[in-house]
């Protein structure tokens, strides 16, 4: 059997497979950072707001089906939350997250409050009762 020379390209000796030129013009792109869960996020139009304006359609079965109700309802938050914030797969670890951030005030690089979330919180079920109070006033306009 004949013994076979390695194969050189090129005429760099010390790197046969001519590697040397791609990494130098090898591209590096950045990965893109996932932002942070922020107040911004949760009660901007898809986050907090829809789960007042939708979770209310939601379909249950009632009594003698709390369990299929309660999968029903986890899977509505699931979706909710994995549209909302789709860079976490951990549901539980996402609203924990999401837990704490509501629980802290949000602050400018100056130290001055920027978001208060039970301000935030507040307006959104005062909005929510608003609306389903002048909801009672029209069908009651509708039924006269």
């Amino acid at each position: 059997m004949a013994v076979t020379e390695p194969r050189v390209c090129g005429n760099d000796f010390n790197d046969p497979d001519g590697l040397a030129d791609l990494k130098e013009k090898a591209v590096v792109i950045p990965r893109a950072k996932k932002p942070q869960l922020t107040h911004q996020i949760l009660f901007q139009d898809n986050g907090l707001k829809k789960v007042v304006k939708d979770f209310p359609k939601l379909k249950f079965q009632g009594k003698g089906h709390e369990f299929e109700d309660l999968k029903v309802l986890m899977a509505a938050y699931k979706k909710w939350l994995k549209e909302l914030y789709p860079y976490k797969d951990d549901f539980e670890e996402l609203v924990w997250k999401a837990r704490e951030v509501l629980q802290k005030k949000e602050k400018t690089e100056e130290g001055a409050e920027k978001s208060d979330p039970r301000h935030h919180l507040h307006m959104l079920r005062f909005q929510y009762k608003k609306n389903k109070a002048n909801a009672g006033r029209d069908s009651e306009t509708a039924k006269r």
